[in-house]
C-alpha cells in the first residue's frame, strides 16, 4: 500500500522485486492525521485488499527487473542540445553536463584498469544491474577526471552496504544528501581540497566526485526528483556534497585509523546528511567551554539523529580541534561527553510528537515527558570527528538521515 503521492515509488519497487500484487491507494498523508479519521481509510485498504484477492492470486513472478539498456545512443552535437536532451530524459541534474562518448568513457575505465563489464551491484530503487561502464557513463557526464574513478566506485560500493539504507536514503522525504569523505594518501595525490571552503564551491575534484556519485545513483537506481526522490524541499547538498580530510592540521590521526583501517590506506565514507550546520565560536578559550557550544548546537529538535537515531558526524576545523586536542580531548573523549551531555528536552518537543516519536521508534530507557530527556544517539561510536576546513573558527555538525549509518571503503 501506498500514499498517493508515493505510488510511483511503490511501483518501481514493486517491478523491481518482481512482484505481481495489487497496490493499494491511500490518500495523502498519513502523518499528522488524528487518529479517529484513520479508521475510514483502514476500512477502504482492507476492503481493496480483499476483492483483490477474491479476483486475482498475485505472488510473486521471480526475479528482479535486470533490464540492460541499449549501451549506446545516438544524441544531438550541439552542447546546448544535449543538455536540452538529458535533461529531457532526466538524466541530469539542471546543471550542465558533458556528453559520455564511447570514446571517452572507455578512456576512464582504462585509466583505473577496470573491465567495462565490472558488475558493481543492483541499485535500489529499480534494481538494475549496474556495471563500471555505467557509472563510467555518469562520471563522464558530471565531468569527473579520470583519475578519481576509482573514488567514485569506491562510494558507491560503500552506499551499497545494507547499513547505509540506501533506499531509504534516496527515496526519503528528508533533505539528506549522499557524501562523500575522502580520508587517507588519495585525498592529496588527486588535489582535492580539505582547507578553506572544504564543502565548496572551487575545487573540481571535491565537485564532480559528489556529483559524479549522485547522478550515477540516481540514474542507474531511477532515484529521480519527484516521482521517487520524496525530499520534501530538497536541499542545494544533493547538487554535489564531497569533502577531504585535513590530515597536515589535525592533531589527531587519520579518521578511517579509527575505523580500523591502516594509516597508509585511503578510503571513501558514504555518509547520508543534512546540509552542514555551521557552529561559529570565536570567544571560546578553552577546549570545556567550546565543547559545550557544540553541545549547545546539538540539542534541538527537529534534525532526525534525535528520533531515527543512526550515526552523526562533527567536522571540526583546525583551529577548534587544536584547542581541544591542547586541553586533553582526544576523539573518543569528545565522543564520550557528547553522548553523556547532548540531551534534549522532552517537552522540548511537544507531547504529540513525544509520543509518536516514543512509540515507533522506543528507545531502551522510559522517559517521563515533563521531565525526562532524549540523547542524540544510542552509542558514543555513533559520533564520528573529522578534521576539515580552513582559517576560522567556523565547525560544523552533518545531522543526517538517521535510519542510516556511515559505511567505508578502502580503495
Amino acid at each position: 500500500m501506498a500514499t498517493a503521492a508515493f505510488m510511483p515509488l511503490a511501483q518501481i519497487e514493486s517491478k523491481a522485486w518482481g512482484w505481481q500484487v495489487p497496490i493499494a491507494r491511500i490518500e495523502h498523508p498519513l502523518g499528522g492525521v488524528p487518529t479517529d479519521r484513520l479508521g475510514s481509510r483502514a476500512r477502504e485498504v482492507v476492503e481493496y485488499f480483499v476483492s483483490q484477492a477474491r479476483g486475482q492470486e498475485g505472488g510473486r513472478a521471480g526475479g528482479t527487473a535486470h533490464a540492460v539498456g541499449e549501451p549506446v545512443l545516438s544524441v544531438p552535437s550541439d552542447p546546448w542540445a544535449f543538455f536540452d536532451f538529458i535533461q529531457s530524459k532526466g538524466w541530469g541534474d539542471g546543471l550542465p553536463v558533458l556528453p559520455p562518448t564511447p570514446d571517452r568513457v572507455e578512456r576512464m575505465l582504462r585509466s583505473a584498469g577496470v573491465p567495462a563489464d565490472a558488475f558493481v551491484g543492483f541499485i535500489p530503487p529499480e534494481k538494475l544491474h549496474c556495471t563500471a561502464r555505467d557509472v563510467a557513463a555518469n562520471c563522464v557526464l558530471a565531468g569527473l577526471p579520470d583519475a578519481a574513478f576509482p573514488v567514485v566506485l569506491a562510494a558507491i560500493r560503500a552506499g551499497l552496504q545494507e547499513r547505509f539504507n540506501l533506499l531509504g536514503v534516496l527515496a526519503t522525504t528528508n533533505p539528506c544528501a549522499t557524501t562523500v569523505l575522502v580520508s587517507g594518501p588519495i585525498a592529496k595525490e588527486l588535489g582535492m581540497n580539505a582547507g578553506a571552503s572544504v564543502y565548496g564551491p572551487g575545487n573540481r575534484m571535491n565537485a564532480t566526485i559528489g556529483r559524479a556519485v549522485r547522478l550515477a545513483l540516481q540514474n542507474l537506481g531511477g532515484a529521480w526528483p519527484g516521482p521517487v526522490d520524496k525530499s520534501t524541499q530538497g536541499s542545494p547538498a544533493k547538487y554535489t556534497y564531497c569533502f577531504a580530510e585535513n590530515l597536515e592540521e589535525s592533531p589527531w590521526g587519520p579518521y578511517h585509523v579509527d575505523r580500523g583501517f591502516k594509516e597508509s590506506d585511503s578510503t571513501v565514507t558514504m555518509i547520508a546528511p543534512e546540509g552542514p550546520h555551521n557552529m561559529h565560536d570565536p570567544a571560546s578559550t578553552s577546549g570545556d567551554n567550546f565543547l559545550q557550544y557544540v553541545i549547545g548546537s546539538m540539542t534541538h529538535c527537529g534534525h532526525n539523529n534525535l528520533y531515527h537515531r543512526g550515526d552523526t558526524f562533527l567536522v571540526l576545523c583546525p583551529e577548534h580541534a587544536t584547542m581541544l586536542a591542547r586541553d586533553g580531548y582526544d576523539r573518543a573523549r569528545i565522543r564520550q561527553e557528547i553522548f553523556a551531555r547532548a540531551r534534549v528536552p522532552a517537552r522540548a518537543m511537544g507531547r504529540e510528537a513525544f509520543e509518536h516519536f516514543t512509540s515507533h521508534w522506543p528507545r531502551k530507557e522510559k522517559i517521563d515527558f515533563e521531565t525526562g530527556t532524549l540523547s542524540i544517539v544510542d552509542a558514543p561510536e555513533e559520533i564520528n570527528v573529522v578534521v576539515a576546513g580552513g582559517p576560522g573558527k567556523h565547525s560544523s555538525w552533518l545531522p543526517t538521515f538517521g535510519l542510516t549509518y556511515s559505511t567505508i571503503e578502502k580503495l
